[in-house]
């Protein structure tokens, strides 16, 4: 999944393959979180239960974002001082409401979405509401200095309602899924907003893969006996993400997905329980899975400093790929099992007072 959206921004892996894109691999992680998140809200956390539980699940969940993000974001301004100052110049158009939200959401990450629906006014450094933010100039996003970021802003607001919406019966589950489906539906065929962002950021539509993700958890038990090895699971599943770009997007009338996006999601939200049971106490698994979020976060920093170095021939994709993934390694190590050790004692620590 990290590197589909490391090959929709920088190209695609050894030149030929695309694997499933960067929309479909968001909103895959999407479903994943959910799946996760119900797990150790019901397992660890318990954090509808009272506010300690609630503020320690959302500290630790920012204790898991922030570092990372924070060393890739000080690392990118550094780059802009050092090579192209012009980014950090842009900034002077701003009036000051601008400016303070531009940074909030830059080093909070927090609405980092509500970008793509706003445009800036250069003439008064103002923000206005925009359906398209590619009919501004200059888009906004291009003040975001780790752009793909928005989607943790996404992430962050499901943080805040997840243990709401995990102590839910299941039947309310499915109501907010078919409303949040339905929602996009409507905006899709009704107001003709059938392009990003309404496809892809707008949060009261793209909760419905969180959702899903919960159902998929709630139902682990059922879901583990169909009769299907982990392994083959795990396989028919690398395939289907290598071979997806190929296959033809043929969608029906009116539908918001094309018919190989449902059936990849319908087949990732049946995967996770059985390959999360088969795999999770396995040490090299856990460890490749340690390196997504890293590989997202860091690799247009590294296509920043690279794009201008390939040499003919080269495929950027497969460059930056590696790259990040080096760039990884180095950011567990150092910065994420340090923040881990410290994550877990304070589950343990609360534990152990009560």
């Amino acid at each position: 999944m990290a590197v589909s959206v490391v090959c929709a921004h920088c190209g695609s892996f050894l030149g030929r393959i695309s694997f499933v894109g960067g929309e479909i691999a968001v909103q895959s992680f999407f479903i994943i979180s959910g799946f996760y998140m119900s797990l150790v809200l019901d397992k660890k956390y318990d954090a509808s239960s009272s506010f300690s539980n609630y503020k320690l699940f959302i500290t630790n969940r920012l204790l898991r974002l922030y570092p990372i993000y924070w060393v890739i974001l000080i690392l990118t301004i550094a780059g802009f001082f050092v090579g192209d100052a012009s980014k950090l110049s842009d900034f002077r158009i701003c009036n000051l409401p601008s400016l303070i939200y531009l940074l909030f959401v830059n080093i909070f990450i927090f609405f980092q979405d509500t970008i793509m629906f706003l445009g800036i006014n250069v003439k008064s450094g103002g923000l206005f509401y925009t359906s398209n933010f590619n009919e501004t100039s200059p888009p906004l996003y291009h003040f975001l200095f780790v752009p793909q970021g928005w989607s943790l802003g996404i992430e962050l607001l499901f943080y805040l309602v997840a243990p709401f919406l995990v102590s839910k019966r299941s039947g309310f589950i499915v109501i907010l899924i078919i409303v949040s489906l339905f929602c996009r539906v409507l905006i899709i065929n009704y107001f003709n907003l059938n392009h990003d962002p309404w496809t892809y950021r707008f949060f009261p539509t793209e909760v419905l893969f969180f959702l899903i993700g919960i159902i998929s958890q709630r139902y682990s038990s059922q879901i583990n006996k169909i009769p299907i090895k982990p392994l083959m699971m795990l396989v028919f599943m690398v395939a289907f993400t290598s071979v997806y770009f190929k296959l033809p997007g043929i969608s029906f009338a009116q539908s918001p997905f094309s018919i190989k996006a449902m059936l990849y999601f319908i087949l990732i939200s049946l995967s996770i329980p059985k390959l999360f049971s088969a795999f999770k106490d396995n040490k090299i698994d856990r460890y490749i899975g340690e390196l997504s979020y890293p590989i997202y976060i860091s690799h247009m920093l590294v296509f920043y400093v690279t794009r201008h170095h390939f040499f003919e021939g080269f495929n950027g994709g497969s460059f930056v790929v590696v790259y990040s993934v080096l760039i990884s390694t180095l950011l567990v190590k150092c910065v994420s099992e340090p923040i881990e050790k410290y994550r877990q004692a304070r589950v343990r620590d609360a534990t152990s007072f009560k």
